[in-house]
């Protein structure tokens, strides 16, 4: 029996900056959740700056994009010196 247990914005905003601190301020970490692309906090930052998308207006910052973009916006990331990590929602 498998149990999917789906974090929240604070969670996944933690979890951000636990990636940051592991592989350095350049890192963007992004969520895929079937469809659509999540970025949170710097990573949204970074994203926001590098791939001109608008920043959402809720508690955490964040950044969504369709999944489809992804090879649209990943190399623009990777030139600007990021370092990407994608993690499966």
């Amino acid at each position: 029996m498998t149990i999917a247990i789906r974090q929240t914005d604070e969670q996944r905003n933690r979890q951000t900056k636990i990636m940051c601190e592991k592989f350095g301020n350049n890192t963007v970490t992004i969520y895929d959740n079937n469809a659509q692309c999540i970025a949170y906090g710097t990573s949204a930052r970074a994203i926001q700056e590098s791939c001109g998308i608008a920043l959402n207006d809720t508690k955490v910052e964040s950044v969504l994009f369709p999944h489809s973009a992804l090879d649209f916006y990943l190399p623009k990331l990777i030139r600007d010196g990021h370092k990407v990590v994608l993690l499966d929602d």
